[in-house]
Order: structure tokens, then sequence, then C-alpha cells
């Protein structure tokens, strides 16, 4: 049973509690839901770059959280520098399968880093320039 005084607390009306609720379950509210599954499931597919958050650190297993049914474990020996890794921080990690052997989410963040080192080169730089790494970072190019 459902406590219809909430509504009166917020002023909606009947009228308008009944046209939100036809619309929701009308053909065009179940198409538009799954029209923004099928967007973000096409994103969720093997060789995608994704932000996931660091959720837990045991031993030398990173669990990230990125989003989907299961978490993703990564080594701690993927990050530059494991004494750093928080939980909370944001990382980029490539998809590599969305289901491995264990269950859980197949991701690397060393492959992420790598594209993206590339992205870099290939925006800062012209065709047939030389490309030098910076003696100051020992994974920054360009």
């Amino acid at each position: 049973m459902v406590d219809k005084s909430i509504f009166n607390e917020f002023e909606i009306d009947d009228a308008e509690i009944e046209a939100q609720v036809d619309e929701a379950l009308s053909t065009t509210g179940q198409d538009q839901m799954l029209e923004m599954i099928d967007k973000t499931v096409s994103k969720l597919k093997p060789g995608v770059i994704l932000t996931g958050t660091i959720v837990n650190h045991i031993g030398d297993d990173v669990i990230i959280e990125v989003g989907l049914k299961s978490e993703g474990a990564i080594s701690s020996s993927e990050f530059d520098d494991p004494s750093e890794i928080q939980i909370g921080d944001k990382v980029e990690l490539l998809l590599e399968a969305v289901e491995s052997d264990s269950g859980l989410v197949q991701l690397s963040k060393r492959k992420a880093d790598r594209i993206r080192g590339w992205e870099r080169i290939i925006e800062t730089n012209k065709e047939g320039e030389e490309v030098r790494k910076h003696a100051s970072s020992k994974n920054s190019y360009a």
C-alpha cells in the first residue's frame, strides 16, 4: 500500500503522478530506456578505456570498480609508484574482457597508460618529427 500523503508534501497532484507513470510505462518510455541501456553496454566492449575507482588494496592486488556487474583486479605493479595507491582514487583502465575465468572484469592500467601516451604523441607532434623522451618523466613522451 502506498502512502500518498508524501505527494501532498511535495505538492504533486494526482494528474501529474498519473502522467509521469504513464510516460514511464509507455512504449516510448521503454524504448528510450532500452536505447540508453544499449548505448551504455556498447561502450563496455573490450578495447575501450574506462575510468574506475580504487575500492581496495589487498596485498599485490588493487580492486577497481568500473560500473560493471563485478569489480576488476589488477596488480599494483601496473602503477608507477605502488606506494601512492589510495582507495577512492580514479584511474584509467583498458577493458580487456568483461568477465575473466575468475568472474572478475579483466582490466589493464599499463595498457591504458600506453594508449594514452601514444594519443598524446600523435596530438602534439607532426608526421615525420623526431619524438624524444623527456628526462624529467619516466613515462611521459613528447
